[in-house]
């Protein structure tokens, strides 16, 4: 007698489906959600025109600094003459002078209050922090570091202006001789980052953090 071909025992069958319901059972998982303020941190608009007129002016006003200082043999620092250039001198110097601000200590540096930077030509990663930095950085609610974004394709022209192979941020000190660079930066809106809006009022009060838990299902297998 020949042998049956494509036969399945009834009991093979629901072995078989048991095991595939095991293995596709769901199980109910509660999330713990931790609101997260940093994603609204937006930068202030700017007019595409007015990003153009700083950008043109910073390089007529900024460079002659840097092309009496290219002439000494000595390499040229940040900063020179309220100039700040490259991302880890602003930011270190942003961090004291928000330390400064809030009370944590107190010093006799020059406060940055203009910082411009290329922002589409730079990691998101690299600059996320700065609208954070600056608004910490500022003096009061009425007095904030402006954060200016330039634009695209901007860096070439900041690299000529300082004298630099490659700088994509550069900050300023409020001094007379910039008046008609930041006289056109001051127009612009200052950052706002509500979750941060009691700072300058209580500078040492702290909130719990807001956590809420989210019910959802995942696949696991047993």
């Amino acid at each position: 007698m020949a042998k049956s071909k494509g036969i399945v025992k009834t009991s093979d069958k629901a072995m078989g489906s048991s095991i595939k319901a095991k293995n596709n059972k769901k199980k109910q998982v509660f999330k713990a959600l931790l609101e997260n303020p940093f994603t609204s941190n937006n930068w202030p608009f700017i007019q595409p025109k007015d990003s153009e007129d700083i950008l043109t002016i910073f390089k007529v006003l900024i460079k002659p600094y840097f092309e009496k200082e290219s002439s000494d043999t000595k390499e040229i620092k940040s900063p020179n003459n309220g100039i700040y250039f490259g991302f880890n001198s602003i930011v270190e110097a942003l961090e004291r002078q928000a330390a400064n601000f809030r009370g944590k200590h107190k010093d006799s540096i020059e406060p940055i209050k203009y910082v411009l930077v290329c922002k589409n030509d730079l990691p998101s990663v690299m600059i996320e922090l700065l609208p954070t930095l600056c608004f910490t950085a500022s003096k009061n609610k009425d007095d904030r570091v402006k954060l200016v974004q330039l634009p695209k394709g901007s860096m070439k022209v900041l690299s000529y202006s300082v004298n630099k192979s490659k700088c994509g941020i550069v900050a300023l000190n409020k001094r007379k001789e910039f008046e008609s660079l930041t006289s056109l930066i001051d127009k612009i809106d200052d950052i706002d980052i509500p979750w941060l809006n009691e700072l300058f009022n209580t500078p040492t009060q702290f909130f719990p953090p807001k956590v809420s838990t989210n019910n959802t299902n995942n696949n696991v297998k047993i």
